[in-house]
């Protein structure tokens, strides 16, 4: 798996743990998400919304433990170009909470910025489909 994959894997774990509370309700235990996003960072909901990185996060912090029993995955990562240091990345991710998982396919732009992989960018759009099983 190349570090582009990891990375997408990697955040939608503290996603999940932040979002079913298993992660510290404080800024270590934001870190994790807060620093992933650039700044200017922005993302295009599934609704066509566009999201900006300072209202995100404090979206996203107000969030911790909402979804006790929410389950995040991803699926079929793939880095569709990479040139140090940007590379355009798409993947499947889905959400569960107890009923029929909901699925988006998303495409990220990410950096790498000394040892961190910034998003820059992500664009989300409605799956269809039924997905793979939870891991």
């Amino acid at each position: 798996m190349s570090r582009w994959q990891t990375e997408v894997v990697e955040l939608h774990d503290a996603f999940e743990r932040w979002f079913a509370g298993r992660e510290r309700a404080d800024d270590a235990g934001f870190a994790r998400i807060e620093g992933a996003l650039a700044s200017g960072f922005s993302m295009v909901t599934p609704s066509g919304a566009i999201l900006e990185r300072e209202p995100l996060l404090t979206r996203l912090r107000s969030m911790h433990g909402s979804c006790p029993t929410m389950k995040i995955w991803v699926d079929r990562v793939e880095a569709i170009a990479a040139s140090s240091p940007l590379a355009i990345v798409r993947y499947e991710e889905w959400q569960s909470e107890g009923d029929r998982p909901r699925g988006r396919r998303s495409t990220a732009v990410l950096r790498a910025a000394n040892e961190v992989i910034e998003w820059v960018s992500v664009h989300e759009t409605w799956m269809p489909d039924e997905p793979a099983s939870p891991r």
